[in-house]
Order: C-alpha cells, then structure tokens, then sequence
C-alpha cells in the first residue's frame, strides 16, 4: 500500500508543465528492500532487491546529493553467480535548502563471483565494466585464481611477475612476496582493454592493487600498486 500510494504520487494526472518529483531518500529508506526496489526502479529491467546501503563516500560528494546502492537477488550461471547492484543518486538543489533530497537519477551495473554451485554467496562480488560480457568476466576470474595460487594458467609452469610500488608495502620485494600478497586479496572489479585483462584487488576508495595480463599469455602478469589520486 505504500508503494502504490507513492508511485501514484509521482503521476500526474493530465499534462503538467514538469514531471512530478522523485520519491525523497528518507521515503525510501522507511521502505522494504523489494518496495524500494518497486519504487526507485520504476521503468527498469530489474531482479528482485535484497539490500539497499548507503555507500562509502568516495571523495567529496557535491552539495546536496547523496546515494543509496540497491543490490538484487543473485542467479547462478555456468560458472558462478551475476546479480546487478544500482546506484541511484538523490540531489537537492542548493536553492532548496529546507526541502529533502529527491531521486535524480539511477545507474546499474554488473557483478560477478564464482561459485562451484546453484548457492549464491552474499560475500563480496566483482564489479565488471559496461559491454563485458559475464562469461569473459568468469574466465578472467578463472586466470586470476591460478595467478594467485602461483601455478599458473590451469597449473602449468610458474607465473612470471613485473611489479611496481609507489607504497611502502614492499609488495615487490621478490616473486614470491608479490604472489604471496596477492594471494591475501580479493578482487573487487574487472575491466578490459583488448585482449589485456585488468583487475582491481584489495578495497575500493584504499590503496590500489592493479594487475593485468594478456588473455594469450596468463602467465606473464604485471602488478601496480599505488595510492589512488584523490577524488
């Protein structure tokens, strides 16, 4: 019932000048995750929500805004488990002080984990750029694990390591550190360029742990760590 009553709020009836505006952050947080999920993704091709969090900052938000993440229910694939986490923003316009923030926009992106069954864990998945397929992401994953056990694409030979650190970790000390250390990290998002595989390892909005590596060539992987700019 108040999930009906406000997405009636937000339809005007006949043609108004302006769209109605969007339900407010507190509206939506006095929701349940399905309800929220009803309600700020009205329009959109969604799974059912589970969680709704309000994100680490990440740098300085502009005057005004702040975010909520909507995290649906998982599925299992092939290989392991896809859920879509969405990120809708809520703004208040600096004219408009006293009045609360409303939704301004909303964005939706892919995460990934593996998983050997039709169990989907609630543990921390892997973000994975737009136009990635899950498949190519289930694979890079698949060669991330070998790098880390330090056997090697499908534990064939040794991987070889090139390894920057602008930190002091002593991340680059010698070949065994550098896999030993990443062995510890988990990855949190997978991008490509090209056929180059690149992971983000460690915490996000903390210190950098990047790794890439040729599809071709598995075994040779180069390691940046570094403190990222600020935002």
């Amino acid at each position: 019932m108040i999930v009906a009553a406000l997405l009636l709020a937000l339809v005007a009836p006949g043609s108004a000048p302006r769209p109605a505006p969007g339900p407010t952050i507190a509206a939506v947080l006095r929701l349940s995750p399905a309800d929220a999920g009803t309600l700020v993704l009205l329009g959109q091709d969604h799974r059912r929500i589970e969680t709704v969090v309000s994100p680490p900052p990440q740098g300085l938000q502009p005057p005004g805004m702040s975010e909520l993440e909507l995290v649906e229910h998982a599925t299992f694939e092939t290989q392991g488990c896809v859920r879509k986490r969405w990120t809708a923003v809520f703004a208040r316009s600096p004219e408009r002080a006293g009045e609360a923030a409303t939704l301004f926009s909303v964005r939706g992106g892919t995460e990934v984990t593996m998983a050997e069954s039709g169990a989907c864990p609630d543990g921390q998945y892997v973000r994975v750029n737009p136009g990635i397929e899950p498949a190519r992401a289930f694979d890079a994953l698949a060669q991330l694990g070998h790098i880390q056990s330090g056997r090697g694409q499908s534990g064939r030979g040794k991987v070889r390591f090139s390894c920057s650190d602008s930190t002091s970790s002593r991340l680059c000390a010698n070949a065994g550190t550098t896999q030993h250390r990443l062995a510890g990290l988990s990855p949190w998002a997978v991008s490509f360029i090209g056929e180059t595989v690149v992971f983000w390892l460690g915490t996000p909005g903390q210190v950098v742990t990047e790794v890439r590596f040729d599809t071709g060539t598995p075994d040779r992987v180069f390691v940046d760590r570094r403190i990222p700019a600020p935002a």
